[in-house]
């Protein structure tokens, strides 16, 4: 007699697009619960009570007593993205995405290019990832790279310049600054970058093990309130997912003018037994590493006085 597999019971989480520290914690609980019971937690959007609702479970699944995680889309909603359930055989996303998806209005040109470039370079994820990534770029490439929220391109665009045997995919959910790298892309006619318009939590899940030379993580959002900790991108969970996603020898750099956040970021990546830290001097983390482009936020730190601190760490 065939087996049956019992059917989850699915729990939606429906609340404001804004809402109270209290209700937030409460709305993140709630959310745990539910991972922790093995339900399915389904959202009808990103904002407020859903989105700490959806945070709680992604943590609950990440803890070793949890069971697994399963977030589906709302049909009414658009904004959170499914993470698969470990029960299907899916690496699941860490994380989700905070934080803007759109600024100011974007000029004809450059949204025309959401429509004729992006398709061309977006890599999708519906399909199973190549064992070689360098399978993905129309050129011969020796190696890939990643950069994780590249803001306008600069660093992404110059390295993909200078180094055009490289293959490079950057990861950026905001729309302004997805725009400003294709038009660039599109100005000098790169074909060694593609691109992912979402969070990384995706792509990081996505992707094979060991299939990446370097990863550059460049002023990321440093999320300064206490309570907002969480939301950093650097956390135990996607320290991890680096590891693994990074070839032995393959380097992790990050650059941040924010002190608490590199004094947070080194204390997680040297507990991981993954990475060992490159500095031998001082001057190893007060500069920048060779080749290095500065970008807005670098020009913006020195102009406000902000020392930047840049770390290397290399995967053992």
């Amino acid at each position: 007699m065939k087996s049956i597999a019992p059917r989850r019971i699915q729990i939606s989480v429906i609340g404001a697009g804004t809402c109270s520290e209290a209700v937030h914690n409460l709305a993140e609980a709630v959310g745990a619960e539910i991972a922790r019971r093995g339900a399915i937690l389904v959202c009808g959007g990103l904002g407020g009570v859903m989105e700490a609702a959806a945070c709680g479970a992604r943590r609950a699944a990440l803890a070793p007593a949890g069971r697994g995680l399963d977030i589906q889309r709302d049909r009414v909603g658009s904004r959170v993205g499914a993470a698969l359930s470990p029960m299907a055989g899916e690496r699941e996303p860490v994380r989700a995405f905070f934080g803007r998806r759109k600024g100011h209005r974007l000029s004809a040109r450059r949204a025309d290019l959401f429509t004729t470039l992006l398709p061309r370079l977006a890599i999708d994820l519906a399909l199973a990832a190549p064992p070689d990534l360098r399978t993905l770029f129309a050129q011969a490439v020796g190696a890939v790279r990643l950069e994780i929220g590249f803001g306008g391109g600069e660093a992404m665009i110059a390295a993909a310049q200078a180094r055009r045997d490289t293959g490079f995919i950057g990861v950026e959910p905001f729309a302004n600054g997805m725009a400003k790298a294709l038009a660039a892309i599109d100005n000098l006619g790169l074909d060694n970058v593609r691109l992912h318009f979402d969070d990384a939590a995706g792509l990081m899940a996505w992707l094979p093990d060991a299939a990446l030379a370097g990863v550059d993580l460049i002023h990321p959002d440093p999320w300064p309130k206490r309570r907002h900790w969480k939301r950093r991108f650097v956390q135990d969970a996607t320290v991890a997912e680096l590891g693994r996603v990074l070839e032995r020898g393959g380097e992790l750099r990050f650059a941040t003018d924010i002190a608490d956040y590199a004094s947070w970021t080194l204390q997680r990546l040297l507990r991981s037994d993954a990475f060992e830290w490159t500095a031998e001097a001082a001057d190893d983390w007060r500069k920048p590493w060779p080749g290095f482009t500065a970008t807005r936020y670098n020009a913006k730190a020195a102009r406000e006085m902000r020392q930047s601190c840049f770390l290397v760490f290399r995967r053992r």
